[in-house]
């Protein structure tokens, strides 16, 4: 997704895309996945934009940042 986002051409101004991604688990509620969501996508924004941080499991370790 990152990597798509950066070929195209922003003729206007430079264009940044913060994106947290969360992987559903059994039991785990709508409500508990988007939370983890978007603990992740403000993980992008807080460590310097332009990423794509993936949350951590329930209980896991926080998750990484990835880069195009």
């Amino acid at each position: 997704i990152l990597a798509a986002f950066h070929r195209h051409d922003w003729p206007l101004r430079a264009v940044t895309v913060s994106i947290g991604a969360a992987v559903a688990v059994p039991g785990e509620s709508p409500e508990a996945l988007l939370q983890r969501a978007d603990a992740a996508l403000y993980r992008s924004k807080q460590e310097g934009r332009d990423r794509l941080t993936f949350a951590s499991l329930p209980g896991g370790p926080a998750g990484q940042p990835l880069q195009a």
